[in-house]
């Protein structure tokens, strides 16, 4: 066997190495893709019919970053909640959807449970339920108002697991008149209700935890001392759960967490893009 013959041999031998290690990896990756992850949406086939008329959806959107309320957390909580519902707006828009925004904030209005939470105001500690913020009406329509309040808290009740959670979505005569009330009011298709909540803690300006989310701690705190919100210690959990009006069905609905940005106090970015990228992501309107 001449030097010739054995380089061609080699040759070969080398190109049915890589073809076989190419199908591996092609199998490896076919194999991965065929492992249903659960990304936490629920859609079904009758969900996505529904999908087909619907070009114009109400936003209503609640945002809290704390269960434990001091006023700088409130104010965090407010401008996330505006952040995103300007997320929500424009993915709704570039998707082809007309969006309605609900009056917002309702910061806290869906944590039913009657116990109070810590309210720094200018005058000290304020014991206060939530929710702790509301939006201001211009027409100062309370039935509207109380309906839209109504819907987050049933939304917020629902579980986190995908399976069967839209199923798991059945109003009571009360709740069907409050979806009956958002729909005259208006005009939408559906109502999409995107939550979030967080555990967060304070630091003072010497970097020392001020707050552990028990709340008991800001009566020690003087207001200049409550400076550097802390945003790394828990995730966010979202819930995003869209209403066909009609029906008064939930077609599509999304829970996940998320974690938080590692900047700190910078929310612009995570609520407006992040956290509404990511809730939104799947929801099937093309």
């Amino acid at each position: 066997m001449n030097n010739v013959t054995v380089k061609i041999m080699i040759c070969v031998f080398i190109m049915l190495m890589f073809a076989s290690c190419a199908s591996i990896e092609t199998k490896s990756e076919a194999r991965q893709k065929d492992i249903p992850g659960d990304s936490g949406v629920d859609v079904s086939g009758p969900s996505l019919k529904a999908m087909e008329g619907i070009k114009k959806v109400s936003v209503l959107a609640d945002i809290c970053v704390a269960e434990h309320m001091n006023a700088l957390l409130l104010d965090e909580s407010v401008s996330a909640d505006h952040y995103t519902l300007t997320g929500i707006q424009a993915f709704l828009k570039k998707n082809g959807i007309v969006p309605i925004l609900c009056p917002a904030p309702y910061v806290g209005s869906y944590i039913t449970v009657e116990t109070g939470g810590d309210v720094k105001t200018d005058s000290g500690i304020e014991n206060k339920k939530p929710p702790f913020a509301l939006p201001s009406l211009s027409n100062n329509d309370k039935e509207y108002n109380e309906a839209l309040m109504k819907v987050l808290a049933s939304v917020a009740v629902l579980p986190t697991e995908k399976k069967e959670r839209n199923a798991s979505f059945k109003p009571d005569m009360n709740l069907s008149e409050c979806l009956s009330v958002i729909t005259d009011k208006t005009g939408s298709d559906a109502i999409l209700v995107v939550i979030g909540q967080a555990l967060v803690y304070i630091r003072d300006k010497n970097n020392r935890i001020i707050d552990n989310g028990s709340g008991t701690t800001f009566h020690k705190a003087s207001p200049d001392s409550i400076q550097i919100i802390d945003l790394r210690k828990d995730e966010i959990e979202g819930l995003a759960v869209l209403i066909d009006l009609k029906s008064k069905t939930v077609i599509w609905s999304n829970a996940t967490r998320l974690n938080l940005p590692e900047t700190g106090r910078d929310y612009k970015t995570f609520f407006r893009d992040g956290f509404v990228g990511t809730m939104l992501r799947e929801i099937p309107f093309k």
